[in-house]
This record gives structure tokens, sequence and C-alpha cells, in this order.
């Protein structure tokens, strides 16, 4: 299945418009010239001696449910062996949409946004920290949903991927008959 690229410029997007909104989240935040304090939704106040530890706790705590989410949702859908119209689980979630990331770009997010983490966490920056958390929560809410759908809806992911044999149908017999 020519589906599992992994669009880079996609993702690149993706992670640069949270890592602006993160920034810009931060810099209004903890700038003392700004007077709506109620934008710090997310904002925590912690005394100055246990930020550091809180921020390395965020980012184990993160890591350890992003990289375990991403372990026990793929040995899930590779031990079903379950087909949809010939193609396996996998396959239905590598099915691209224009705007969405796909299942293994999504995992790729995950794991960049976790390093991009670690830059906020050791420059101290609470609220960038905690907004980038509040990211890597949504990616793995998304996987898991993905994941979910495709097992617990396989009518909706019938549908989903008679679309898209359709619409590649000539794809692969202009393929086969190269071959």
């Amino acid at each position: 299945m020519k589906n599992k690229q992994i669009n880079i410029l996609r993702i690149s997007i993706y992670l640069t418009v949270i890592l602006f909104c993160t920034l810009l989240y931060d810099f209004i935040i903890n700038s003392t010239s700004f007077p709506f304090k109620f934008l710090g939704f997310i904002y925590i106040d912690i005394p100055e001696q246990d930020i550091r530890s809180f921020l390395y706790t965020v980012w184990q705590v993160q890591t350890s449910i992003s990289i375990l989410s991403i372990t026990f949702i793929t040995i899930i859908l590779v031990k079903l062996d379950q087909r949809i119209l010939g193609m396996t689980l996998t396959d239905v979630l590598l099915i691209n949409n224009r705007i969405l990331l796909n299942y293994w770009e999504t995992v790729l997010m995950s794991i960049l946004v976790i390093f991009a983490n670690l830059v906020f966490v050791s420059r101290g920056m609470l609220s960038a920290s905690t907004l980038i958390f509040l990211f890597s929560g949504g990616i793995i809410l998304k996987l898991l949903f993905d994941s979910l759908m495709v097992i617990i809806n396989p009518e909706a992911q019938h549908k989903k991927v008679i679309v898209y044999l359709e619409n590649n149908i000539d794809k692969f017999l202009e393929k086969e008959n190269n071959n």
C-alpha cells in the first residue's frame, strides 16, 4: 500500500503551530504588563523551589503515557487479525486525510512533542511545559480514539475503505499493468 508514506511537511506544520501557540501563551502569561490574567487557565502557581521537580515529573509522566500508549495500541492492532475489504486494521488507520495526520504521523508527532517539552522543561518554562503536556494528551487521545473506532465501528471504516479504493482504483490498475 503506497499510503504508508509519512508527510514530513504536514508534521512540521502541526508541530510549528503547537510550538507557536505554546510560546505565545507562555509569553502572555509571564508578561508583567499584560493585565488579563484570566488567560492563565493552565497556569499553576508553584513555589520557586518546587518548579524543577514538578517539571521533571510532568515530563516523565508525559513520556511514560505516550510511549506506553503507542506500544499497547500498536501491539493490539497488530495482534488483531481483522481485515476490512482485505486491508489490515493498521492499513485502514494509514488512509490519509488531507488535513489530519494518519496513524504513523500521529505517533511521530507524539514523540516529537515529548522532545519539544524537554526543551521547555530544561528552560524552566512552567506554563509552556503544562500546555505541551495538554497537547500531548490530546494527541494520545486522538490515537486511542482512532484505534478504537477501527475496532468498535467497522461499518464506518468499511465506508472509508470503499471511498479510498474508489478514489485509487485507477492508480492500482495502472501500476498492475506496468508490471
